[in-house]
């Protein structure tokens, strides 16, 4: 493929090229443009919506209060607990910012935190649906100029039939300090519906408490001022009849 400096190409301003204002070229009309992709709605840190497949991703049926999901790694004798977008709780150990905690028979290690944790596409293996979390900025792995903070990966694949239910496969440390967590969960299959933010399904909405307390509170100032009204108007009138006996 020959270069775009390459002489075979006339350039914009030669001789043989005809601007767009000569009599003799007629100016075709320009395709309509395509209509902007309607607006992404407001998500929690546990939920992405997937532009290129258009589809969203939502993780907080996942997240446990108080706890954690547990994996045993025999082989090198370590017990991972796992939380999605929320502390691992329960028997971790470790800083409570981390939603991956891992342990062995010395100490305990946080593997990623959950204030700066991502959502993206999945990047395991064996789907194309799904959905990856990341933590990073765990705790320090490693002494010296080569010492990392730990960060943990966890694939959700999408499967149907695990409902919301967590099925870990298995965890891997091929690269050093970085953990990878295999995990199965209807979760991890995207749907054309965005879902709710949390702030919109764990209570009612603006209008609702806009309502439910304006409304009784302007009743009040209302029934306040008509009192008010009344007891000045019972005022008058004392002062009124202790007049007339004055005279």
């Amino acid at each position: 493929t020959a270069p775009s400096s390459s002489p075979s190409t006339a350039p914009s301003s030669s001789p043989s090229t005809a601007p767009s204002s000569s009599p003799s070229s007629s100016a075709s009309p320009e395709p309509d443009a395509p209509p902007p992709p309607p607006p992404s709605p407001d998500l929690d840190s546990c939920q992405w919506y997937n532009a290129k497949r258009d589809q969203y991703y939502d993780l907080t049926p996942l997240t446990l209060k108080n706890d954690s999901y547990r994996f045993v790694d025999n082989d090198f004798e370590r017990t991972y607990y796992i939380n999605f977008c929320a502390n691992a709780g329960g028997a971790a150990t470790c800083d409570p910012a981390n939603g991956v905690c891992m342990k062995n028979e010395l100490s305990s290690f946080g593997c990623g935190s959950i204030k700066d944790s991502v959502m993206g596409p999945y990047s395991g293996v064996g789907s194309k649906d799904g959905a990856t979390l990341t933590y990073v900025d765990g705790s320090q792995c490693g002494h010296g100029p080569t010492a990392v903070n730990r960060t943990s990966r966890i694939h959700v694949m999408c499967d149907e039939e695990a409902g919301d239910s967590v099925k870990i496969t298995g965890v891997t440390e091929d690269v050093t300090c970085v953990y990878d967590i295999f995990v199965q969960s209807s979760a991890g299959c995207g749907s054309g519906t965005p879902p709710e933010s949390s702030s919109s399904s764990s209570g009612h909405s603006t209008t609702f408490w806009v309502l439910a307390v304006g409304i009784p509170v302007v009743v009040v100032l209302i029934l306040l001022g008509a009192g008010g009204g009344a007891g000045f108007l019972y005022y008058r009138q004392q002062q009124q009849s202790q007049g007339y006996e004055a005279l």
